[in-house]
């Protein structure tokens, strides 16, 4: 028993780096995460600026969920459509097409390449569930939509940033509702 409890405390004191221990062992240590480029979450556009656009639209509702996002091509213009459904608590995706869009404001600050939107009377945004990104990688003006912060309990902020300068007009669409934002790009810089 007592070699037992001798090894123990012969342990101990090495561990400690007691009787003429001259290192203390190296304990393993804590790796450190890989760092990755963090997803900007705030955007900021000078909404007086008289070169940016602004496009409002939708009725005032509540209960939404933009559920997809689609991006389509007609002719020279890209398409990206924002599909709105109505929140169901039961499912965990939307299934349900709404027959109006909520509110929204877009404003395109065409020398940042950046569209911001907020869109209210929205619960959710499962089209960009759990990455909160969606690159458009086949697309020759659009990069990708991003998620933003947003300080309201209804409503979702996003950002759409364009690969080069472009054209565009934001407009909303009924039974089924979707806010479609066509993105035409500027043959020559103004």
């Amino acid at each position: 028993m007592y070699k037992k409890y001798f090894w123990a405390l012969s342990l101990c004191a090495v561990l400690l780096g007691i009787n003429g221990c001259k290192e203390r062992p190296s304990l393993p240590q804590k790796q450190q995460p890989i760092l990755r480029k963090p997803i900007q979450t705030d955007i900021a556009i000078d909404i007086h600026n008289p070169g940016n656009k602004r496009f409002d639209g939708g009725i005032a509702s509540e209960g939404f969920d933009l559920g997809m996002i689609r991006l389509g091509k007609h002719g020279n213009t890209e398409r990206l459509v924002f599909d709105s459904y109505k929140q169901d608590n039961k499912s965990e995706t939307p299934s349900v097409h709404a027959t109006h869009s909520g509110k929204y404001h877009f404003i395109y600050a065409p020398q940042k390449k950046l569209i911001v939107a907020t869109i209210n009377g929205y619960k959710g945004f499962s089209a960009l569930s759990g990455n909160k990104i969606r690159r458009f990688d086949k697309s020759d003006t659009i990069d990708s939509v991003r998620l933003l912060k947003t300080p309201h309990k209804n409503s979702y902020k996003f950002v759409i940033i364009l690969k080069r300068p472009a054209d565009i007009n934001v407009f909303d669409l009924t039974h089924p509702a979707r806010i479609v934002v066509d993105i035409t790009p500027r043959t020559s810089v103004e």
